[in-house]
């Protein structure tokens, strides 16, 4: 199977950890090197991004079948793209074996699922929407934990252990921020404030957190 991959950083890292590894893809920055890739000799295009450069989706119009990010998105408007499926390609996540995904028809669902899974990653379908279902979950918990730190409410390694030994999380809110990325985690928060209500407005020791 060839596979490309238009990733950089964590996101690259956390991918080539991943059962995608074991494929051997092609890998490129946003942008890079671009000019001399011949998108359909691919079976499938992996974006991490795509929903920060949306545009980049027209120069892959001649991609046999795209999977771009689109947990920043409500992906309507990527939505008339066949061959087209919306995915989460956050660091951390897009190194898992299961991915969240959203699929305009069944028909491009089921070809997702068999690609992905050629690739030893299941595919999940979920309903489109700003944050998809993980991160609309757990960015909340992460921002309330930040809060809670922030207030004095409880010391950040208080809060760690609170979670991983009382709710059995694999981690603290604080190490999973990180190994997403608090402006990741911020930028998430902000776009389901946007389009869900305040509630979701990352605190200022979240969004400043660096």
């Amino acid at each position: 199977m060839k596979v490309l991959v238009v990733a950089e950083g964590p996101r690259k890292d956390d991918l080539l950890a991943g059962p995608l590894a074991n494929i051997h893809p092609t890998v490129v920055g946003p942008g890079e090197g671009w000019e001399h890739l011949r998108f359909s000799e691919f079976d499938f295009v992996v974006h991490a991004t795509l929903d920060e450069t949306p545009y980049d989706l027209d120069v892959l119009e001649s991609a046999k079948f795209v999977f771009g990010s689109t947990v920043l998105t409500s992906y309507q408007e990527f939505a008339e793209r066949p061959g087209f499926v919306g995915f989460n390609g956050l660091p951390y996540f897009i190194g898992l074996n299961a991915w969240e995904v959203v699929a305009r028809n069944d028909d491009d669902f089921v070809s997702a699922s068999a690609l992905l899974g050629a690739s030893g990653i299941s595919a999940r379908r979920v309903h489109a929407g700003v944050g998809m279902v993980a991160p609309r979950v757990l960015f909340p918990i992460i921002n309330e934990a930040y809060r809670t730190a922030a207030e004095g409410t409880a010391s950040r390694q208080d809060v760690e252990t609170s979670m991983r030994l009382g709710v059995n999380y694999p981690f603290g809110p604080f190490e999973w921020a990180e190994k997403i990325g608090v402006e990741n985690v911020a930028a998430v928060l902000g776009a389901l404030a946007k389009e869900y209500g305040p509630q979701y407005l990352p605190v200022p020791a979240l969004k400043y957190a660096r």
